[in-house]
């Protein structure tokens, strides 16, 4: 007995779609392209536009205007306050690290008094005898004292000494010298070179108010 073979399904017949859509969509889209054309060859009454704009600001308050747009707001970033002198026990800390750290600031005496920081070079390596000129030696303890405190807006006071056998002329000429070389290594403004210490050294005061910038 032969097998029997299996005939396809027939096809389904296919659902009417309402013709006429597609008219009414065609019809629509000459429409738009035929106003936007008329619209396009046309030109406006500008007279007319202006009889309605002065008409329309008669019928407004008086006295009425225009908003103005916001205002931006201010820049609100943060800034650092240059006009304050820094802490004399953090200067204190700062320059004591600095001497740990430089071999060029060895030999920097320091005394933390109430009111200022004093920083001292040893007598020995800046002058010779009574002479006023620095020594050779005490360019890099300068140089290195001006490169950490060109940041350091507190006021400073370069003191010579007038003790015992050092005339006043002598103790101003070296407070000099080590203000000019502070100077040279890039300190950003003339320290007060005042002479009136007891000793014979030469003292660098930080005050604990601000000095002056060029």
């Amino acid at each position: 007995m032969s097998a029997r073979m299996a005939w396809p399904a027939p096809p389904q017949p296919v659902k009417e779609r309402p013709i006429w859509v597609v008219s009414l969509i065609d019809t629509f889209s000459l429409l738009l392209c035929f106003f936007i054309l008329m619209f396009s060859m046309g030109s406006p009454d500008v007279q007319r536009f202006r009889e309605i704009a002065h008409s329309l600001a008669k019928q407004l308050p008086q006295g009425t205007r225009p908003l103005a747009p916001p205002a931006p707001p201010p820049l609100q970033a943060p800034t650092l306050a240059t006009d304050v002198a820094l802490n004399l026990d953090y200067l204190t800390s700062l320059v004591e690290g600095r001497i740990e750290r430089l071999p060029a600031l060895a030999g920097l005496e320091l005394q933390r008094q109430r009111d200022r920081l004093i920083l001292m070079p040893p007598s020995d390596v800046a002058f010779a005898g009574s002479a006023p000129a620095l020594l050779p030696g005490a360019l890099p303890m300068l140089a290195a004292i001006g490169d950490l405190l060109a940041h350091v807006p507190n006021r400073l006071e370069i003191r010579g000494g007038v003790g015992q056998g050092v005339a006043w002329e002598l103790a101003l000429a070296r407070a000099g010298a080590v203000a000019r070389a502070l100077r040279d290594s890039g300190y950003p403004s003339d320290p007060v070179v005042v002479a009136g210490t007891g000793g014979s050294a030469v003292e660098l005061s930080l005050l604990p108010t601000r000095g002056d910038r060029q």
